[in-house]
């Protein structure tokens, strides 16, 4: 959603690839891609020549793939309603077009922007195809009557026409062949892009009830899709589910600063200079920033968002799809109005809302079927920008026309997400770590203490990174000299930085801490500031257990099932907990090579490397952390896979 919110992040850093762990193998690949750079060899339709003719002589084809002939005679031959789930890239718009310019006759197509719409228009023009739009933006008085007259082939509308100008679909109703919604997924409640006009869509079933309805989009799941069918009355529709892989997309993640957008885009830019790209932020706030700072750089390119005007926009979106810039700088309201076949590359400065709008979102690039590169740029504060946002959206009025919003109900599933299944599993965390209680518990006590006494050094109010800085004794430029005489400074030096970030956030949770905006200069900061649960903790210490939250897990000491004590290796945190009292604490055992020589070990196999890689990351992200660099300065990926796999016992052996 592109909300005209200000979020105001903490300045911290984030530990590098720490999540990604599981998606490294021992191959040692950090993106995932395919080796494929053409177009998928598709097998012949068998469309009757008649319609191949046609193919040829308007569009320039000399086939159909598959999939859109069946779509296409479906509607031709049958009268069918179709729904239709296809990839970006795999041909939709042919699939409406194509039936009126084969008939002679009409096809009604909602899209949701008119930038679009526009730019559709323009590439139907080109081919001799007869297409206009109608709305507000036509400027072309004659426009409807001409429709009326069967000057056209092919009419684009907004949903907000057509459900205010029904009349238009009675007079048109003897040339129809087609209506087509595009964007189909914005019919649905439960789309990524939830648009209320076109719920309104439904009228359309009732006033032309014999017209076949084609919907498109090219992400739906299957409760979006009943949704989309049930709310336009869909009459036993054909369904076409075309695959989702984009074989000429390379994707890849990277973590971010934050402070220099610049210092984070850079080298991916440099990397397909003078090709088309987009750059997406989360908020409108986020994205002049980006553009003003590229532009300082002589990057040439303009921002995109909801709070320009619609002229600026359409200016903008222009100069893009005509080469005029090479660099859009946009929020997702530039998602679905772009129509450029050449995009090289989309970078995501920040994350997506949801999987379903990345997946749309770089959609836009490589449509052409040559390769691009999809690149997303993370900090783990997006997810709690998109919280804001999303919290956001339910104090407004679109809440109330979602009458089966399920907000308040969210129940655990057992197909929604690794924890749901571990909740359904009956997994218990206090059987499987050393450190937590019967009840599954930590002793955050001496932790939360520690860090509201910090709080307190910084006058009762402070950034997490600047706690937590002065907590591992970090010599960092963003810590005064002054404070590295304080008892308190290095205190925490014995926990990674991400432990006392993950701490703060669960004080905060817990209400030790809250955010706060300090707006002594321009733009204001959020830092954390003491609440009274904070202060009464310090004035009277008492035993805070908790549940770890679950990022918390990785640091503990897991016990070792004693059916697989042979095939175990250390899995000890990067820093010692010490054990719960009264607990049991096994000592994990190791594994020796044997016949070869005493400083490389064998290879290490999959579950092994990846404790060893995780713990490689760890403890490069410890060190970058008292150096104030970035952690792949200490050390490449590469090298700490390469690592992992020789499992060098010496310095000299490490060079091998």
């Amino acid at each position: 959603m592109d909300e005209e919110l200000d979020v105001t992040m903490d300045s911290d850093d984030d530990d590098a690839l720490l999540g990604a762990i599981g998606g490294i193998s021992e191959s040692g690949s950090e993106s995932a891609s395919s080796s494929q750079n053409s177009q998928p060899v598709h097998e012949p339709s068998g469309a009757p020549s008649v319609y191949l003719s046609v193919l040829r002589s308007k569009f320039g084809h000399s086939d159909f793939r598959p999939m859109q002939w069946r779509i296409i005679r479906s509607v031709l031959c049958d009268k069918r309603d179709n729904f239709a789930v296809m990839a970006t890239g795999y041909g939709k718009s042919l699939c409406y077009q194509f039936p009126s310019v084969y008939t002679g006759q009409l096809t009604l197509v909602v899209s949701p922007l008119i930038s679009l719409m526009e730019d559709q228009v323009s590439a139907l023009e080109v081919m001799n195809i007869e297409a206009v739009f109608l709305g507000t933006a036509q400027k072309d008085r004659e426009a409807l009557s001409k429709v009326y007259q069967g000057e056209y082939r092919l009419v684009y509308m907004s949903p907000e026409y057509i459900t205010n100008n029904q009349d238009v679909l009675i007079h048109l109703a003897p040339q129809l062949t087609l209506i087509a919604i595009d964007e189909a997924h914005c019919v649905s409640q439960w789309g990524h892009d939830f648009r209320p006009a076109f719920r309104e869509l439904s009228c359309i079933r009732k006033v032309v009830p014999d017209i076949p309805i084609l919907a498109l989009t090219a992400t739906a799941t299957h409760r979006v899709r009943q949704d989309i069918v049930k709310i336009l009355g869909l009459k036993d529709p054909n369904y076409s589910l075309s695959g989702f892989d984009r074989p000429n997309l390379s994707l890849e993640i990277h973590p971010r600063t934050d402070t220099n957008p610049w210092s984070d885009i850079r080298k991916h830019l440099e990397s397909v200079q003078g090709a088309s790209v987009i750059i997406y932020c989360i908020t409108r706030r986020h994205t002049e920033e980006v553009v003003n700072d590229l532009k300082r750089n002589k990057v040439d390119c303009e921002a995109y968002h909801a709070g320009l005007s619609t002229k600026r926009r359409s200016e903008v979106h222009q100069a893009f799809v005509r080469d005029r810039i090479k660099v859009i700088v946009a929020t997702i309201a530039f998602g679905m109005g772009i129509d450029k076949p050449d995009v090289r590359m989309i970078i995501h400065y920040g994350c997506s809302q949801n999987i379903e709008s990345y997946y749309q979102e770089i959609g836009r690039a490589g449509r052409d079927g040559q390769p691009a590169k999809c690149i997303l740029l993370y900090n783990r504060r997006d997810f709690h920008t998109h919280t804001i946002l999303w919290e956001s959206c339910f104090t407004t009025k679109v809440c109330f026309l979602m009458p089966n919003c399920q907000v308040s109900k969210l129940k655990t599933r057992a197909d929604c997400c690794d924890n749901c299944k571990r909740q359904l599993s009956g997994y218990k965390d206090e059987d499987q770590y050393v450190e937590l209680d019967e009840e599954g518990r930590f002793d955050f006590t001496q932790d939360f203490t520690t860090f509201l006494k910090v709080i307190r050094v910084f006058d009762g109010y402070s950034s997490v990174s600047k706690t937590v800085l002065f907590l591992r004794g970090s010599k960092s430029q963003k810590l005064q000299p002054r404070f590295y005489s304080n008892p308190l400074y290095g205190s925490g030096k014995n926990k990674v930085e991400q432990w006392w970030k993950l701490v703060a956030d669960l004080m905060i949770r817990e209400d030790y801490l809250k955010t706060v905006s300090v707006s002594r200069d321009k733009p204001s900061i959020t830092c954390t500031k003491m609440t009274n649960k904070g202060e009464s903790l310090l004035e009277q210490v008492k035993t805070i257990l908790l549940h770890p939250l679950q990022d918390m897990m990785k640091f503990f000491t897991r016990k070792i099932d004693p059916k697989q004590e042979k095939l175990s290796v250390s899995v000890a945190p990067l820093f010692n907990f010490g054990a719960i009292p009264g607990k049991s604490s096994q000592t994990p055992q190791t594994s020796q090579a044997t016949g070869m020589n005493s400083n490389l070990t064998v290879c290490a196999p999959k579950a092994k490397f990846d404790v060893l890689m995780k713990d490689l990351l760890l403890e490069r992200s410890k060190i970058a952390s008292d150096v104030d660099c970035m952690p792949y300065v200490i050390a490449s990926t590469k090298a700490l896979e390469q690592m992992c796999r020789l499992m060098p016992q010496t310095l000299e052996r490490n060079w091998i």
